[in-house]
């Protein structure tokens, strides 16, 4: 897939990165035997979606998020958190706290809110477990977008969708570096697997460094 399907929260995939997975697509269509097939997946729109839901404790069976980072220390004050990390002040990453006061404030209530994002992760699970099975990988856009300025897409959280689902998917992930775009930025695709496939993931990995170089860097080094 070029994109996670044109998802309604995440960016437009730009044109460099579209470019990119063409050219994996490209290259393993001349290497492989057996030749690569355009797939769609249409609960990946909903990335974003279902991991904000399946992260949240409100909504899942799992701790919370809150006692996960700070543990039993009552007297962190998570707003002094909040603020702190905004200026690289706090022993906490601003993802992290921000998270929290996700859970904390905004998670919804009302369990009935997430079933429909849960039976489209079952739908996910059983859609990935046949396309992908023992001996085949799937590959799309690491991030609709090239690489941004530091903390840039903490402005735009929605797109981490585009990764954030195979965890929640519990599928092996890998990013892979495919040179750079017409603006000189990189890009990349990742690779998945199904279930304790990793070495698929790997093998896949050494064969788009090997023909595309790995990390290029985009500029001179400077200091």
């Amino acid at each position: 897939m070029e994109d996670d399907g044109e998802g309604n929260f995440t960016l437009p995939a730009a044109p460099g990165v579209k470019e990119a997975v063409r050219k994996v697509i490209s290259h393993f269509r001349k290497v492989c035997d057996v030749p690569p097939q355009r797939v769609q997946i249409k609960g990946l729109k909903h990335g974003f979606k279902v991991w904000a839901h399946a992260v949240s404790a409100k909504v899942a069976n799992v701790a919370k998020v809150e006692s996960r980072v700070f543990g039993d220390d009552c007297n962190v004050s998570i707003w002094k958190e909040f603020l702190f990390s905004i200026f690289g002040w706090s022993d906490y990453s601003f993802p992290v706290v921000a998270t929290v006061l996700v859970e904390k404030y905004l998670a919804p209530r009302d369990k009935t809110v997430a079933e429909p994002f849960v039976r489209i992760q079952r739908q996910l699970e059983k859609d990935f477990q046949n396309l992908l099975q023992d001996d085949c990988i799937f590959i799309m856009p690491t991030m609709p977008e090239p690489a941004a300025y530091h903390y840039a897409n903490l402005l735009r959280a929605q797109n981490c969708g585009y990764v954030a689902i195979f965890n929640v998917l519990g599928l092996p992930a890998t990013n892979c570096p495919v040179g750079l775009d017409d603006n000189g930025l990189p890009v990349g695709v990742q690779v998945i697997a199904g279930l304790r496939n990793d070495h698929l993931n790997l093998a896949v990995a050494r064969e788009i460094e090997r023909e595309f170089g790995g990390w290029v860097c985009p500029g001179p080094i400077v200091g």
